[in-house]
């Protein structure tokens, strides 16, 4: 199965089920979080540059973005991708002269009934874990968007439509 678009989170179970080898970077209170979803290696960033550790990596999807992203580059391997989720700086010129590539290779999103009847069996199964970071009744839906610009989710935010 091809990953879709959608969380971090999917990705992460999705490329582990086809043998990925994972290593998650977050700060040293998402370890826990992280290695129920499979990571295999650990690093927590505000103890470790990620630079510094990390060495011939395929793929990176950087979720946080922002001014630094060009340190991601140097961790990846030749031929490797680096798949922004949200805004960064990343230098092209970096990239090219390291030959990486900058940004997710996938054909445009449509809906696939297969895939999601798999992935419905693979959640149904437990083999894949839906990340719920909070749940907000659909009258509140402004702490919604206060919530998601606040940052540092676990998961999805989920509107409750019926109370």
């Amino acid at each position: 199965m091809e990953p879709p678009a959608g969380s971090a989170t999917s990705r992460l179970q999705l490329a582990k089920l086809k043998g990925a080898r994972i290593i998650g970077v977050a700060s040293g209170r998402n370890e826990d979080f992280l290695r129920e979803l499979g990571v295999d290696a650990f690093i927590d960033y505000t103890t470790t540059p990620v630079e510094q550790v990390g060495r011939a990596v395929d793929v990176v999807y950087d979720t946080v973005g922002g001014e630094h992203g060009d340190r991601l580059l140097s961790v990846l391997k030749r031929g490797g991708r680096l798949i922004p989720i949200n805004i960064g700086n990343y230098s092209a010129e970096l990239a090219a002269q390291i030959g990486v590539t900058i940004g997710a290779h996938r054909p445009p999103l449509h809906s696939d009934s297969a895939q999601l009847v798999e992935l419905g069996g693979l959640i149904d199964a437990g083999r894949v874990r839906v990340a719920i970071d909070t749940i907000i009744p659909l009258s509140e839906a402004r702490k919604a968007h206060e919530r998601a610009e606040g940052g540092h989710l676990r998961g999805k935010i989920v509107l409750r439509v019926v109370e």
